[in-house]
């Protein structure tokens, strides 16, 4: 899911930041990778995001044991909201730079199975140090946050001195798809 500056209805903006890049360099990219974009002036959708990712598993006939979810900056929030209202859709997931809705978490979990999923799910966060845009502490509290939760396999990588773009040099690493494909939900 892409930052505020992707947003519009030109869906090869979608493709400046993030696994695009990577995918051009490596054409042996394992994934199916998806890009949805969101309108301008609008928040990303969890019901959008969630239809997109149907559409897309009942035509190409994807693995839905081995979904992973990404987003970045603005992307990063609706990642928050997205990975911890549907854990159960996802089989690793990866935020950057991004922030979420702590007391939220903390007070709407009343759904057994949905909790135990979101205890279950792998999750790799990324942000700078020095973000202007986006403080870590934004990181920080969710992942936290999940921790008291009880999520067992979460963790913060922070680039102490990066900024805002910490997604370029993380998406650029072959360690994070790695790490995607070493989890499947089947498996949890």
């Amino acid at each position: 899911m892409h930052g505020i500056g992707e947003c519009g209805t030109n869906i090869w903006k979608t493709t400046g930041h993030g696994p695009a890049e990577y995918i051009a360099l490596h054409p042996n990219f394992p994934f199916i990778m998806v890009s949805p974009q969101c309108p301008v002036g609008h928040k990303w959708s969890d019901d959008a995001i969630l239809g997109v990712l149907d559409d897309v598993i009942d035509k190409y006939a994807a693995d839905t044991n081995r979904a992973y979810l990404s987003g970045l900056s603005q992307g990063g929030f609706g990642f928050w909201s997205l990975a911890t209202t549907y854990p159960d859709r996802f089989a690793a997931a990866a935020p950057i730079s991004g922030g979420g809705d702590v007391l939220g978490l903390i007070i709407c979990r009343f759904n057994k199975p949905r909790d135990e999923a979101l205890k279950a799910l792998p999750i790799w966060a990324f942000h700078g140090g020095k973000d202007p845009v986006m403080a870590e502490a934004e990181s920080e509290r969710m992942v936290a946050a999940l921790k008291a939760f009880g999520c067992k396999d979460i963790k913060l990588t922070v680039y102490p001195d990066a900024k805002h773009d910490v997604w370029t040099q993380t998406y650029d690493r072959s360690e994070l798809y790695e790490w995607f494909l070493k989890h499947e939900k089947s498996s949890r």
